[in-house]
This record gives C-alpha cells, sequence and structure tokens, in this order.
C-alpha cells in the first residue's frame, strides 16, 4: 500500500532555493503560535483549511509520516516520534489518508478499528491491503491460533457488512487464505483488484497440495450485473480464468507476472480475449522462471499473422517464453512503450514486429536480455522512430563506440532519437544525448561510474514506461522480528532520522561563490 496518489494530490512543494526553506521555517512559527488540539475523531470536526496547512508541508517530512509510519501504525506513536505532536495531528485531521489501510497478521482487528475511527463518519471509498504471508500466518498460529483467528472472524464480519465501498483491493501471501476472504467477506470486486500469491510449497496446508494453481476469476463468478467490474487488474502467481472474460471487459490495466509453469493460457484463447478488451491499454505478461512447455504456443496456421487488433500502448513482456509467436498474433496498432526483461533468445524479431505494427513506438527498455549480433545496429531497424532507448543489466557493459559513430554521422537512420542510456551493474552508467551533435563535433559519451543499483533503476524505468509502479507489498516482520526492538530503540531510531532531517532541511546555508 502507497500513500503516492494521496499526496499527490495535495500539491505538495519541493524545496527548490533557500526560499522555500524559508517559507518552511514561517511555517513552523506559526504552527508553534496557532497551537493545535489533540485529536478525537468522535468529537471533533476539522475544518477544510486542515487539507490547506497539510498540502504546505514539504514533501521530505510528508515521506517519513505517510510512507513509514502511518503505513505500518500498530499501536506505536511513531507519527509522533517521527516529528511532532503538532503535526501529527495534522496527519489526523486529513482523514482520506485513513481510507488506506495495511493489514498484517498482527492484531489486524485493532488496527481496522483504529484507522476506521480516525477516518470518522466520513464515507470514503476504501482501499485494502492484505499481506499474511504462509510463513507469517504459521508462525503466528503457532503462538496465539486463537486470539488471531477470532480477530480474523470478527474483522471480516464487519467487512461483510460493509455500508462504505472498496476502491481497491490488494492480497499478498498464503492462497488458501485468500479464498477464505473472498468468501466471508462477500467478495471484493472493486474497480482495481491486485492478488499476488506464493508458491505452493509442501509447508501448505494439505487442502491445496498437488491441486493447480489459484484460479481468478472464480470458476462460477457471480452475475456480472451485480458487481463493479475491475478496470485494473494485476495477478502474481495466479491463473486468468479466460471462461469468465465478461466480468473483465471493462479492464483498461491487466498485469500476469510470474505466471507459474503452465499456468500460460493458450495463445489463441490469451489473444482472443485480448482482442475483446477495446479499453486496455496497458499490459504485463511474466512467465516465472523454470522449464516452459512451449507446446501450447506453436503458430497457429488457421490465424492470419496481425489478425487481433488491441489498442494497448504500453507493453511489458518478461520471462522465457514465446514471445515472438505472440507478438505475431496480435497487432499492437498503438503501442508506444514497451519493456523487455529476462528474455534470453533473439529479441531482433520482436522489436521488429513493434516497428511494422505502430507507427508511435517511442521508447525502448531491455532488461537482462542479450544482443546475439555482435554489432548492434542490426538490433534496431534502419528509420526507426525510437525516440529512447534504456539498456540494463544487458550483455553490453558499455555503449559501443561504433553504434555512437553510426548514430552521429548517419543520424537519419534515427531521425528521432533522443537518448539512449546504459546501466549496468559493474557500475557503469553511460548516456549518448542527440543534443551532443550540436555541442561537439565528434562522437561523445556521458559515461560515470560508481553504485549502480540496477534493481531500482528497473523499478523507476517500468514505472516510467507503464504510468504505474511495479505493485508489491511491504513484507511484515515475523512474530520474533516483532517483539525483538523494544518501543525506545525504535523511538531513538526515529528520532535519530528526523533530526538529520531536520538539520538539513531547516539549517541548510547558501554556498557564497568567491571571485
Amino acid at each position: 500500500m502507497s500513500f503516492r496518489n494521496d499526496l499527490a494530490t495535495c500539491q505538495i512543494p519541493h524545496f527548490k532555493s533557500p526560499r522555500d526553506a524559508t517559507s518552511s521555517l514561517s511555517f513552523l512559527t506559526d504552527l508553534e503560535n496557532g497551537g493545535c488540539r489533540r485529536f478525537d475523531p468522535k468529537v471533533e470536526s476539522f475544518p477544510e483549511s486542515s487539507c490547506m496547512i497539510l498540502s504546505k508541508l514539504p514533501t521530505e517530512l510528508l515521506i517519513p509520516i505517510f510512507h513509514y509510519a502511518a503505513y505500518e501504525d500498530d499501536n506505536f506513536p511513531a507519527i509522533a516520534a517521527v516529528l511532532c505532536r503538532r503535526w501529527r495531528s495534522l496527519a489526523l485531521s486529513e482523514r482520506r489518508l485513513w481510507a488506506s489501510i495495511w493489514l498484517s497478521s498482527y492484531c489486524p482487528l485493532q488496527k481496522f478499528k483504529l484507522w476506521t475511527q480516525r477516518l470518522g463518519g466520513t464515507q470514503v471509498a476504501r482501499r485494502i491491503t492484505i499481506s499474511i504471508p504462509g510463513r507469517i500466518l504459521r508462525a503466528s498460529q503457532s503462538r496465539d491460533r486463537s486470539v488471531q483467528a477470532k480477530e480474523w472472524i470478527e474483522m471480516l464480519e464487519i467487512l461483510s457488512l460493509r455500508d462504505f465501498a472498496i476502491e481497491s483491493f490488494h492480497f499478498d501471501g498464503d492462497p488458501e487464505c485468500l479464498e477464505s476472504f473472498n468468501y466471508q467477506m462477500g467478495g471484493f470486486w472493486c474497480e482495481q483488484i491486485a492478488l499476488h500469491l506464493e508458491q505452493l510449497s509442501p509447508e501448505s496446508s494439505s487442502r491445496y497440495c498437488g491441486l493447480s494453481q489459484p484460479t481468478w476469476p472464480p470458476e462460477i463468478p457471480p452475475p456480472t450485473s451485480h458487481l463493479h467490474l475491475p478496470r485494473i487488474l494485476s495477478l502474481r502467481g495466479a491463473r486468468l480464468n479466460l471462461s469468465a472474460q465478461d466480468c473483465l471487459t471493462q479492464l483498461t490495466t491487466l498485469e500476469l507476472l510470474d505466471v507459474p509453469p503452465g499456468a500460460l493460457p493458450s495463445l489463441q484463447g490469451l489473444v482472443r480475449f485480448l482482442g475483446r478488451l477495446d479499453n486496455l491499454h496497458t499490459l504485463a505478461i511474466g512467465h516465472s522462471a523454470g522449464v516452459f512447455d512451449g507446446s501450447s504456443y506453436p503458430m497457429l496456421p488457421h490465424m492470419s499473422p496481425l489478425s487481433i487488433r488491441s489498442p494497448v500502448c504500453r507493453l511489458h513482456l518478461s520471462g522465457c517464453w514465446p514471445m515472438e509467436n505472440f507478438i505475431r498474433e496480435m497487432s499492437f496498432w498503438n503501442l508506444e512503450y514497451m519493456v523487455l526483461d529476462h528474455y534470453p533468445h533473439d529479441f531482433t524479431p520482436i522489436i521488429d514486429a513493434a516497428h511494422r505494427m505502430s507507427q508511435n513506438f517511442r521508447r525502448l527498455c531491455l532488461s537482462n536480455c542479450t544482443f546475439m549480433h555482435p554489432d548492434i545496429r542490426h538490433a534496431f531497424p534502419s528509420g526507426s522512430q525510437l525516440h529512447y532507448i534504456d539498456l540494463i543489466e544487458t550483455n553490453l557493459d558499455s555503449i559501443p563506440p561504433s553504434f555512437v559513430a553510426w548514430l552521429f554521422y548517419d543520424w537519419t537512420k534515427f531521425l528521432e532519437l533522443q537518448e539512449i542510456n546504459l546501466y549496468h551493474s559493474s557500475g557503469v552508467m553511460e548516456t549518448f544525448s542527440a543534443d551532443m551533435r550540436y555541442q561537439w563535433k565528434e562522437p561523445c559519451i556521458i559515461s560515470t561510474s560508481g553504485v549502480c543499483d540496477v534493481e531500482s533503476i528497473f523499478a523507476q524505468t517500468r514505472a516510467l514506461y507503464m504510468d504505474r509502479p511495479i505493485l508489491c507489498c511491504r513484507v511484515p516482520p515475523t512474530p520474533k522480528e516483532e517483539s525483538g526492538p523494544t518501543i525506545m530503540s525504535r523511538l531513538s531510531s526515529s528520532l535519530s532520522h528526523s533530526a538529520s532531517l531536520l538539520r538539513r532541511l531547516f539549517h541548510w546555508k547558501p554556498e557564497h561563490n568567491s571571485t
């Protein structure tokens, strides 16, 4: 669960100059002079101006408040420890922040009631995230199974009788728990659904051992007239049920991530299903590691190439599965962004097909892929309309000088190219920009070296290409870890972080240039 969307609507300014820091200092003074009462959601009703005050908080301080403290509030006053009681009351007064709730196996009912109390009587659609990894579930059950079971049963009963709407539902964890939740809370059909399931293991319930992978939507879905059809669906480690496609006709974003071996639908069924999604603009398909059985993905002779049209403009394909066969059967005529990740075969036919099917193809990211030809010019068709190329952890340690010279002296081959970026785990980061054609008289590459976190870079690049981050859930600590740190140690850690943060923000002095 993330508060990024909530914070984005507040139009919070960044520090860009000493003047911004000075204005924040004056804001602190206003808070001290104005005073603030203790927040009681049962008694007090905060004016609309509280949202205006909250929007003045600098982003650097909102992050530790809402992303770290409020994200995992388990009755420990982390928000007060990070900053101060007055700013904490401002956070409590911004009730829509508490419409996003993250639940784990630790005191779920207490936290749900607490956040509902902070939300007040406002009828705001909730965004619910539930994270119950199997290892956490089994460990908690071994200690106080009756207590945790009682809390979950009571909370699910509250959800089944809910009078509020659910805007998004994100489940991360044990498949058996998901089935129980779906039944006991009366379903979770909503606008955004993310079901990220663990791989089945011998430690799982005997009920699931030896059975097929979990499937969604369920085999017998409720009537569509009673459903809030999802617009965003993200499945990880689960099988997509194409027989229930009437429930998925409104999809704009579909993610099939870490699809288990044998759980990918047939090429014919997948292509025809995607052809029915008239509003789909973001598609991600990723096969998990393992031996892939390609027997279900042969070229279909009765289907003409590019016979099925899809309006998808953002495409992410990853894993070892026959992407080439898939891309030949689809016409992504509106494709603009494409990410290829962990594809061990020659990706040149896929790029060629993308150029042929779409005149809007502008951005390409290759991650953990291998250039099969020593001259990488063969990987990009002549006359390409690509604007940006990102190479992340490929078999290239650097951008080949011959390729740069070819771009520099014969730039008509890549008339629209603006930038090429290369990132390697060795620490090499290189950039070739089209602006260099006008600044230098010979080919030049900007190169830097140092620590290169390719996973973080890929996550940021992928979020840019797909217009959404890779949705992942914070793994809750094990029961042993929960009781390990004392309150004082957690408080000391939070205060040391906030002290450093405040010194950097409010005691910053501009450097004076000496002449």
